[in-house]
C-alpha cells in the first residue's frame, strides 16, 4: 500500500519491514538516523520504549 501510493506520487521511497528485537533498537535507530531515513514506524513493545 505504502510503496503503490510512493509510486503514484512519483516519490523515490520505499517502506521496508525489518523485525528488530529489544537489545537492538537504540542501534537500530542510530542506524536510520545515520543513513538520514525519513521516517519509520514501530510497534508494540519497542513503541513504549522508543517514545521514552
Amino acid at each position: 500500500m505504502h510503496n503503490e501510493a510512493f509510486a503514484k506520487l512519483g516519490l523515490d521511497y520505499c517502506y521496508m519491514c525489518y523485525e528488530v528485537d529489544h537489545e537492538n533498537l537504540e542501534k537500530t535507530v542510530e542506524g536510520l538516523k545515520a543513513m538520514k531515513v525519513r521516517g519509520w514506524n514501530v510497534s508494540m513493545p519497542n513503541k513504549t520504549t522508543i517514545v521514552k
